[in-house]
Parts: structure tokens; C-alpha cells; sequence
């Protein structure tokens, strides 16, 4: 059995991109991120960031 999936808030993606709170709730539908809605926060899987960012490396 797999473990718990590693999720990021939006905090933490904007500090890992480098980017504001609003910048990651404004684009993240735009660039396709997948989330998972508690409440009315979102996370962000690790491993789908994780995937994102190399399918977008230059």
C-alpha cells in the first residue's frame, strides 16, 4: 500500500516558484495543475508539481 500523497498549500508553491499567493490562485487552472480542494483551501500534490515542472523546464 502506497503512503500518504505530500501535498503543498499555496504558500508553499509560491515560496517554490518563487511567486505571490494570488499569482499561484489566479494561474493555476491557466497552467493545468491539478489540486486537491479541502475545504476552501487548496493543496497541491507534490508529485503533480513535481511532473509539471519537467514537463516545463527549458
Amino acid at each position: 500500500m502506497n503512503g500518504p500523497t505530500k501535498c503543498l498549500t499555496v504558500g508553499q508553491l509560491a515560496e517554490r516558484w518563487q511567486k505571490s499567493h494570488q499569482w499561484i490562485y489566479s494561474n493555476y487552472r491557466r497552467i493545468g495543475l491539478k489540486v486537491l480542494p479541502i475545504g476552501q483551501q487548496l493543496r497541491f500534490p507534490l508529485e503533480v508539481i513535481e511532473s509539471w515542472e519537467q514537463e516545463h523546464l527549458r
